[in-house]
């Protein structure tokens, strides 16, 4: 089989010239074809006064990706979907109760997503002022496939898609696998629970973030 030796040259520090000859100090090559890379530079192919070593090269060989390289990262699309991201206005959770309520009390930050072609799922968001509730107070994703006026008409989305109103600063759920029947045109909503009727939380940003795979 003919192979092409090129790159060959490039990787040996030769440079191409636009009439497609290789040159490195003074030395220049024609590209030829050979069936292998065996005495791939003979010297009757050398144009100038100096010679090229013509020891035996060996085989090109494709380089593989060690471990942490780029090769080996995985890459994938994420799709965003705000809750709040008012820069001026921060959400005051008053005398956030122990039962779980939709966010603020309120139904309508309530949307729609297609999430056919997603497999996981995070929650993050900022917190401003800490709650003092010893009751686990958080924000929770759920989701349900068709719109509801309850709060408890919602399932998880996935195990744990929360952020804690205890800890200062931007808080992030891990990446949870989606539930099956959530990969579909779904709705989404945000809950709060785990308040103690007395504390009174704020948040900033809020929002759910989305992740499918890409192929390479």
């Amino acid at each position: 089989m003919l192979v092409d030796h090129s790159r060959f040259l490039l990787q040996h520090g030769f440079a191409r010239g636009a009439d497609g000859v290789y040159v490195r100090d003074g030395v220049s090559v024609a590209p030829l074809e050979t069936e292998s890379l065996d005495g791939l530079l003979p010297r009757s192919n050398v144009i100038g006064a100096a010679a090229l070593d013509t020891e035996r090269a060996p085989a090109y060989q494709e380089p593989q990706p060690t471990p942490g390289s780029i090769g080996l990262r995985r890459r994938y699309s994420i799709l965003r979907v705000p809750f709040h991201s008012d820069a001026v206005t921060s959400m005051t959770f008053t005398t956030q109760p122990t039962a779980e309520q939709f966010l603020l009390n309120s139904a309508r930050h309530v949307t729609k997503v297609d999430l056919s072609w997603y497999t996981q799922v995070r929650l993050v968001g900022r917190l401003l002022i800490a709650s003092t509730s010893p009751f686990g107070p958080r924000l929770r994703l759920r989701y349900s496939t068709t719109f509801q006026s309850a709060i408890g008409s919602y399932s998880g989305i996935g195990t744990t898609v929360a952020v804690n109103l205890r800890d200062l600063g931007v808080n992030a759920s891990a990446w949870i696998d989606l539930e099956r029947p959530a990969r579909a045109d779904v709705f989404l909503a945000i809950s709060q629970l785990g308040g103690d009727g007395a504390s009174s939380p704020v948040g900033g940003h809020l929002m759910a973030e989305f992740r499918k795979r890409v192929r390479e």
